[in-house]
């Protein structure tokens, strides 16, 4: 399988962006870039959880100063539906947040 293959289908992009996009993801110790004769192999140096949980931080600091409160507060404020937060409640009790 090949990155631009895969790309292809929902995202088309030229060859050498997708080289760029891979080669920053590599400086950023995203990926690692493996020499296997003329190709290059790529693998990852994160899983998709890890990379959440520090996206959550990072947007939880930026806009609510780190704050939970203040962010459920906004959720609520924002119209989030009773279902929703039952579950978030839910998730919460059992520990899996």
């Amino acid at each position: 399988m090949t990155v631009e293959r895969e790309l292809r289908k929902e995202h088309p992009l030229a060859p050498t962006t997708i080289l760029t996009l891979l080669t920053r993801l590599c400086d950023k110790g995203f990926l690692l870039l493996k020499k296997e004769g003329r190709s290059n192999l790529y693998e990852p140096l994160i899983t998709e959880r890890e990379y959440l949980a520090s996206e959550s931080r990072s947007f939880l600091d930026r806009l609510f100063d780190g704050s939970v409160a203040n962010f459920a507060t906004a959720l609520c404020d924002s119209g989030v539906k009773k279902e929703e937060l039952e579950e978030l409640r839910r998730l919460l009790e059992k520990g899996e947040l």
